[in-house]
């Protein structure tokens, strides 16, 4: 099975190259690209064709939720995942609407990123994680790494 293909857009070094290791550690991803603004953004996506883009909010050109539209148009079998600090539920819903996959907070665990960029790359919408407990949440990413009830079970100790 081929890796899922990853570009990530955030004007933050730091974070760029975080979550290249991060994904890149994963033999499931590859990371493709990574750019510091929309523009460089839309130039890759239009070149690379990803099959995901972790895609920030605030940008120093631009609000990556006003460019949802700008990126499906440049490469329209990419899954938009938005990434980003505000986890809030409008916010969420503004990017389903644009056509977004979903919102992941910065502030999210590995595994709950890894899910849902495994998720969106299937053609899955992220449910925004304020409608989920955090139980919840920990056993949909397990869901979604392919556990079975045991496993997970054996996971969160129950």
């Amino acid at each position: 099975m081929s890796p899922i293909h990853i570009l990530i857009v955030d004007d933050h070094e730091l974070v760029r190259q975080g979550l290249s290791l991060l994904l890149g550690s994963d033999p499931g991803f590859s990371v493709i690209g990574a750019a510091d603004s929309l523009a460089s953004g839309v130039r890759l996506a239009t070149t690379r064709h990803p099959d995901v883009m972790l895609l920030d909010i605030a940008l120093s050109d631009g609000n990556g939720l006003d460019a949802i539209p700008t990126f499906l148009a440049a490469s329209p079998n990419t899954a938009v995942l938005m990434l980003s600090m505000y986890d809030e539920p409008e916010i969420a819903q503004r990017a389903l609407r644009l056509g977004a996959r979903g919102l992941i907070s910065k502030t999210c665990s590995r595994e709950e990123l890894c899910a849902a960029i495994r998720l969106a790359a299937h053609g899955r919408t992220i449910p925004p994680s304020t409608l989920l407990t955090p139980r919840e949440c920990q056993i949909l990413s397990l869901l979604c790494l392919g556990k079975d009830n045991e496993e997970i079970a054996a996971c969160l100790s129950l």
